[in-house]
């Protein structure tokens, strides 16, 4: 879907012929690739993508991963393109792995995280942040008994 607009109807239908396209393929699980084609600001290209994903879960479809860049530019034309790659059982987790995998061109993000990998980060980094906190008192409660 390339558009002039980021406005929800523009936007609305051009996903419904896609997301028709990839239902008839009996895949719920997605790759969404959002693509800045130059004359967006970032504010604009973030909340056109949010409206995308809404719109992809509104319609029961689990989107592992959301790229977001620049990808291939028009030279200042404003609007964004949508690509969204379908997975099925059998490709998934190859496909997942070579989104994720790492690469030296240019316009491609570093940040494909799906929201399930951003939180299970942030759980990680808490759970060391804790285990590093008890073990500090523990450290600390020791020291003053031997004292």
């Amino acid at each position: 879907v390339s558009t002039q607009s980021t406005g929800v109807s523009t936007q609305s239908t051009g996903l419904n012929r896609i997301t028709s396209d990839i239902a008839n393929t009996n895949s719920r699980q997605l790759v969404a690739l959002i693509n800045n084609l130059g004359g967006s600001t970032t504010m604009e290209l973030l909340i056109f993508s949010g409206d995308v994903i809404s719109h992809l879960l509104q319609r029961e479809f689990r989107v592992h991963r959301q790229v977001i860049g620049t990808l291939m530019s028009t030279l200042e034309m404003p609007g964004v393109s949508v690509s969204l790659l379908a997975l099925s059982d059998d490709n998934k987790d190859d496909m997942l792995r070579l989104i994720d995998a790492p690469t030296n061109a240019l316009g491609w993000p570093s940040n494909c995280l799906s929201p399930s990998q951003t939180q299970t980060q942030t759980q990680t980094q808490t759970q060391t942040q804790t285990q590093t906190q008890t073990q500090t008192q523990t450290q600390t409660q020791t020291q003053t008994q031997t004292q």
